[in-house]
């Protein structure tokens, strides 16, 4: 039976989107990437940019060993898929690339068997989304929270986030509407509804969700907190459990958690002033950067 199927459709913007994410993961500069796949800075930054078609055999058998991907073959799939998409071609047929396409994580859904977060387009936030996407990516910030009046646009700025970074969990992205959970005893429930859970005998604990979530790597959002902030502790049990989860939370009042672990993983705070236009981001002790 042919299983062939016709490429993806996406643009040069969308690999490079990808790929920029991806070098942040990795914790690597430009320059970095540059040196690994032998081609310019400038060459990088065009690629990042959309300005430069990638070429998915490159892509392939130099860009996924330098972005440190060979244990994360969704991510590979993926970043490959993109670029041979971009060129309007098929997946190379290079061992690389076939062995990103064959190899899975147990237990972990495929791209295809996750429901995908869908953001509306978002104007003029822009360089707001890359903060907050950059920040997310650090090895120390296990929580980020966007704090501002109603009406900011606070939740599509949480679903644009979710959004550009959800293909960087091998899990997805999972958004946790919280406006119609009337009390914080309720928060833990609302979240184990939300990632589809079987309901326990009992009310669900954060104990109880650690041992759900303990090895998923997964970016949870968490929109409209404000009313629930007496349940944050909560969320502070659940991420010192769950080493590889991530938080992104919307609210008009700050959570005021300051570590998530015992090894002082920090949650960081991305904090708003007027519409959003100027946001101030802060995790661990307060650092702030421009």
């Amino acid at each position: 039976m042919n299983t062939s199927s016709a490429p993806e459709t996406a643009s040069g913007n969308d690999f490079g989107a990808f790929l920029r994410q991806l070098r942040r993961r990795a914790g690597l500069s430009q320059t970095d990437v540059a040196v690994q796949v032998h081609l310019s800075v400038g060459q990088i930054s065009r690629l990042e940019s959309g300005a430069r078609l990638p070429d998915p055999d490159i892509v392939a058998t130099l860009f996924v060993p330098a972005l440190h991907l060979d244990d994360a073959p969704h991510l590979a799939r993926r970043l490959i898929a993109l670029a041979a998409a971009a060129r309007g071609a098929h997946v190379p047929a290079t061992p690389a690339a076939a062995a990103a396409t064959l190899q899975t994580t147990p237990g972990t859904p495929s791209e295809d068997e996750r429901q995908p977060v869908r953001a509306a387009r978002l104007f003029g936030r822009a360089d707001t989304v890359d903060q907050a996407c950059k920040r997310l990516l650090e090895a120390d910030v296990r929580l980020l929270t966007l704090i501002g009046p109603p009406g900011v646009g606070k939740t599509q700025l949480a679903l644009t986030v979710a959004q550009q970074l959800q293909d960087l969990f091998a899990d997805g992205a999972v958004v946790v509407t919280l406006a119609n959970v009337a009390a914080p005893e309720q928060l833990i429930p609302a979240i184990a509804a939300a990632l589809g859970l079987p309901e326990p005998r009992q009310t669900p604990t954060p104990e109880w969700l650690v041992t759900r979530l303990r090895h998923k790597h997964m970016l949870l959002v968490l929109d409209n907190f404000e009313h629930l902030v007496e349940a944050a502790p909560a969320l502070g049990q659940v991420l010192s459990g769950c080493g590889q989860l991530r938080m992104l939370v919307t609210s008009t009042l700050p959570l005021r958690l300051r570590r998530t672990s015992a090894d002082g993983n920090a949650a960081g705070r991305c904090r708003s002033r007027g519409a959003l236009h100027r946001p101030c981001l802060r995790h661990g002790r307060g650092r702030r950067v421009r």
